[in-house]
């Protein structure tokens, strides 16, 4: 299956007509009888190199393009092949397709039905792969630049977020709400989240709360803003830039130059979080979730505001939730990068996927039976063991060790910060 998918995949990436190339591959073996192999069947993404400039378009629209194994297996080798010298790829642009989302997050339906079927070696396969496919992106030595225009979550931060560019648009919703399915931020999040202002990343990854359009901006998520109505302006100036168009510096200044432009016609508005950065500090500034509920509680301003965090902070899994905050604080201590991240994502899936946590049942009641009553293991966040948590950050099984280091070595490019610190 590999080496299919590399010749396929290679053979269109060494070529610079622009031409979509579609590639329609049998998944057996791994996912059973699951197939992309029908004639009638829309590629999954669509890839085309037209004057130097690499573009991918997630192609899942009724799906809001969330992401499954086939998806992830397809960006993976097209990264890996755009990467080689020969491939004629100055820098890589990436949207979705439809109106709605650049990528609302992975298939974890379809991921909670293989566990649920004592498949949990398929369901690892698909979180390696795309922590992979993450990896990829964040080693790229070219320009990536990512239009956030719509719902950008869970996954969708994990292929767009350790690229160099990341464009919000007055459409885009950003979240990572995995604390509620009983999972965790994942894909490398935890490399991002820990350096935002104050303690946001904390509370957007407890909370799962959502940023839009230039509040994505301002969180330092989105390196530049530009309304939708401009986002044609960047794959036509990055043609017209020929080879510059592979220099940093060069990209950053088309997009900003495309941005101050749009911002003439079209002001964006004042972050909405930025009054609340002060009680954001001071609620979610500790070490256990326990103290963060309690300070929600007893904080005498923003009232209405502390409620909704504590109510969206209560709502998903007490386990998970000690979990992203154990993890939150261990990659600010360590200073980990993307690639330590995503290995460490696998082990904590690995824990997950054998049934250890509660995602199973976070996603029964919030996305298969929807009743919206999730059976946690532990009933309050005090009632959950340090010892537990700690044990999820060492290996379950040795198969969920990922060596990304090994794979793609230590050219792992910095964030490029967006926003001042608040």
């Amino acid at each position: 299956m590999r080496a299919v998918l590399a010749r396929a995949v290679g053979s269109s990436a060494t070529s610079c007509c622009g031409a979509i190339f579609k590639v329609a591959i049998s998944f057996k073996g791994v996912f059973g009888n699951t197939s992309t192999t029908s004639s009638m069947a829309a590629p999954l993404i669509l890839a085309s190199v037209e004057q130097g400039i690499g573009e991918i378009k997630l192609n899942r629209p009724r799906a809001l393009n969330s992401l499954n194994y086939e998806m992830v297996t397809l960006l993976h080798h097209t990264y890996r092949a755009w990467s080689q010298p020969d491939a004629g790829v100055r820098a890589v642009l990436l949207s979705g397709m439809g109106d709605k989302a650049f990528c609302a997050g992975g298939d974890v339906k379809s991921v909670a039905q293989m566990v649920m079927a004592s498949n949990r070696h398929a369901a690892m396969a698909f979180f390696k792969q795309e922590y992979l496919t993450n990896a990829a992106i964040s080693t790229l030595q070219m320009p990536h630049i990512s239009l956030l225009d719509g719902i950008t979550m869970g996954g969708g931060a994990g292929l767009s977020m350790h690229g160099h560019f990341r464009v919000a648009t007055e459409r885009t919703v950003f979240a990572m709400p995995e604390c509620a399915i009983g999972l965790f931020p994942d894909v490398g999040m935890m490399a991002l989240l820990p350096r935002l202002p104050g303690e946001l990343g904390c509370y957007l990854a407890l909370t799962g709360a959502r940023l839009t359009g230039a509040d994505v901006k301002a969180a330092g998520l989105a390196t530049h803003y530009i309304p939708s109505s401009h986002l044609h302006l960047i794959k036509q100036q990055l043609q017209q830039a020929g080879p510059e168009a592979a220099d940093l510096p060069v990209v950053n200044r088309i997009l900003t130059a495309i941005e101050a432009q749009a911002a003439e016609r079209q002001k964006p508005g004042v972050s909405s979080f930025e009054p609340l950065m002060p009680i954001i500090r001071r609620c979610f500034g500790h070490q256990l979730v326990g103290d963060i509920v309690a300070t929600l509680q007893a904080e005498k301003a923003e009232q209405d505001w502390c409620q909704e965090a504590l109510k969206q902070l209560q709502k998903g899994s007490p386990l998970s939730a000690a979990l992203t905050l154990a993890y939150y604080h261990k990659s600010r201590a360590k200073a980990l990068g993307p690639l330590e991240c995503l290995e460490q994502d696998s082990l904590l899936c690995g824990h997950l996927m054998a049934g250890d946590g509660d995602f199973t049942e976070g996603v029964r009641a919030r996305l298969i039976d929807k009743d919206e009553k999730p059976r946690w293991k532990y009933t309050s966040h005090g009632e959950v063991p340090a010892h537990i948590v700690k044990q999820m950050f060492t290996p379950r099984d040795p198969h969920d060790v990922l060596n990304l280091h090994q794979a793609f070595g230590q050219k792992q490019h910095p964030y490029q910060a967006a926003a001042p610190k608040l």
